[in-house]
């Protein structure tokens, strides 16, 4: 049975009036009496075009009155019923009937549906009236449906980072899937058989799209949310506590700065285990509701100039799995730590740098312990140096305390994890000078004379294969958090991986090198490169020359070396 009411429309044109007394009138004076819901009609869209955006008292009889009928007869309880017709297909649906917002009455309706099993991953097609892409509210006049996700930044959905994901996903693979439209004036070419039919087929159509975002945004599973946390700052690659250089003398950091220690200086101390486990302690899981859950967590650091008052930031790893304790696992570690004598080395570490006893004025020691996660080489990152961070409020946010901050999509820091080498194009200018870089107990300086040549070098190969369709690339991931100095990729030849070292001697260039290209090229069973190059800035003598050509016919691995010239910036000559 259809519904006439355009005596109301004109009164409303005619008097130009939102009068909530005349909505509630022809609300109360509706008859819901029908058993089988009736497809829409132009009714539905001239009344919801009438009522949307109007703020109305929540709880208020004519609040009321517009909300029952918009669920019971109109445009929600029309989606409602689209979306319920699709469970013949074996989707699960979940229908929002949210259509008051602060007061406002909602500019659209919306329903998701998804595969059982599915409903944490905030990953959905929807279907319903109007759209969250009208601006100005001009097209509500539509039926729409789509491949979405949950937007909101906090716990309901998705996180920045994610969403960022998502879309770039969608624009780049299947865009047609971001909005399909139906417009009033198509409407009576739709019944609900045609209509759920077309629906059904979009939605099959894109049940791969639909799984590999979910696979895209949840890399490590579903509900392990990614965030953003800081840790103390540390010169022993948060192995053992390293003293007060470089922490806060601010009185806005208290614990460090009293203390002259945190908890989280034991964070990679990865030779303690517990069932294949290392337990630490991160500051932003201290306090709020997080015991039981699991974070895919960045991990910055600051260090503080005390000297010169000022302070930089720094990516130091990714915790991809990170399992926040409860109550009874803290106890049951300690305990476990107190027993093993692990607790005495720990104390021990800190009287080394003239600090008598744990402190717990601020974490009981039963709190000590609130992560774990598990030692593989595909749970866990630690950068082998502490990434500078050029734009902290862009790439971080804002806040810098201890807290769980949601993950930006705007990231520098490259840690890729995939498992997979692929070759990425490009480089980008990084700070060159000199940065104070305390990783043992005296203090030193380290260049960044390693930046300018990697610099120095892309620019050279970069200007002599312009045109030959070779490639170049720095920081290129190896797909297991690692990162090849200067890749140049060759569509029939396959990739060059170089490697720079500065240390010493030519030959002790060759023994950091070799370590690292073995594993950049090999690990755990590729062929990744075709060629490995260890560039230093010695010149190779004959004996150099002799070991690696030895090196080549020993191993058949075409391996070389390449002398860098600080004296003219680029490479001179060929790879012996």
């Amino acid at each position: 049975m259809g519904i006439n009411f355009p005596l109301t429309w004109h009164i409303r044109s005619k008097l130009e009036t939102t009068d909530s007394e005349i909505i509630l009138v022809h609300c109360l004076n509706i008859t819901q009496s029908h058993t089988v819901m009736d497809f829409f009609n132009l009714n539905d869209f001239e009344y919801f075009s009438s009522v949307r955006g109007t703020k109305i008292k929540r709880g208020a009889a004519e609040s009321l009155a517009i909300g029952n009928y918009l669920k019971e007869q109109s445009v929600y309880a029309k989606t409602n019923y689209w979306a319920e017709q699709l469970k013949q297909f074996g989707f699960d649906v979940e229908m929002s009937w949210h259509w008051q917002n602060s007061g406002n009455i909602r500019t659209y309706t919306w329903a998701k549906i998804y595969l059982p099993g599915d409903q944490n991953t905030r990953i959905f097609f929807t279907v319903g009236v109007g759209s969250r892409f009208t601006v100005d509210h001009e097209r509500v006049n539509t039926l729409e449906y789509k491949l979405d996700c949950q937007r909101k930044s906090d716990t309901k959905g998705l996180s920045e980072a994610q969403v960022k994901q998502f879309d770039d996903y969608i624009r780049a693979n299947c865009p047609e899937a971001e909005r399909n439209i139906i417009d009033l004036v198509e409407l009576g070419n739709y019944n609900w058989d045609i209509l759920v039919n077309e629906t059904h087929n979009f939605i099959n159509q894109h049940l791969d799209n639909y799984r590999t975002l979910i696979s895209i945004v949840w890399p490590y599973g579903v509900n392990i949310e990614q965030k953003t946390a800081r840790i103390c700052w540390n010169n022993y690659k948060w192995q053992k506590p390293s003293g007060e250089n470089g922490k806060s003398k601010s009185s806005a950091e208290p614990f460090e700065q009293e203390k002259g220690y945190g908890y989280e200086e034991w964070l990679f101390a990865t030779e303690k285990q517990i069932d294949g486990y290392h337990y630490g302690f991160i500051q932003a899981f201290h306090k709020g509701e997080h015991k039981g859950k699991i974070y895919d967590i960045m991990l910055y650091s600051l260090y503080y100039d005390n000297e010169n008052r000022t302070s930089s930031y720094y990516w130091i790893g990714n915790i991809k799995e990170a399992f926040v304790l409860t109550a009874e696992e803290q106890v049951e570690i300690f305990d476990t730590y107190q027993n093993n004598g692990w607790l005495d080395k720990m104390l021990k570490q800190l009287n080394d740098i003239g600090i008598e006893q744990f402190n717990v004025d601020y974490i009981d020691p039963n709190n000590m312990f609130n992560v774990k996660f598990k030692v593989a080489d595909n749970k866990y990152v630690r950068l082998e140096e502490p990434q500078l961070i050029g734009n902290p409020q862009t790439e971080i946010g804002k806040n810098t305390h201890y807290v769980l901050l949601s993950r930006l999509d705007n990231s520098k820091v490259d840690l890729n994890t995939s498992g997979k080498y692929k070759f990425r194009e490009g480089h980008n200018p990084t700070q060159t000078g000199t940065i104070s870089a305390k990783w043992s107990k005296q203090k030193y300086t380290k260049s960044l004379k390693h930046k300018k040549i990697q610099e120095n070098i892309y620019n050279q190969l970069y200007a002599e294969l312009n045109g030959t369709g070779k490639l170049v690339g720095t920081e290129v991931p190896t797909g297991f958090g690692t990162l090849i100095d200067l890749v140049v990729s060759c569509p029939t030849d396959g990739d060059t991986f170089y490697e720079i070292k500065t240390n010493g001697t030519a030959l002790r260039c060759i023994r950091d090198a070799l370590g690292q290209l073995f594993e950049y090229h090999f690990y755990p069973g590729h062929k990744n490169a075709n060629k490995l190059i260890i560039v230093a800035p010695y010149p190779a003598e004959q004996t150099i020359k002799g070991y690696i050509r030895h090196l080549r016919q020993a191993t058949g691995i075409e391996i070389y070396y390449q002398y860098y010239s600080y004296e003219r910036s680029n490479l001179v000559g060929i790879a012996v």
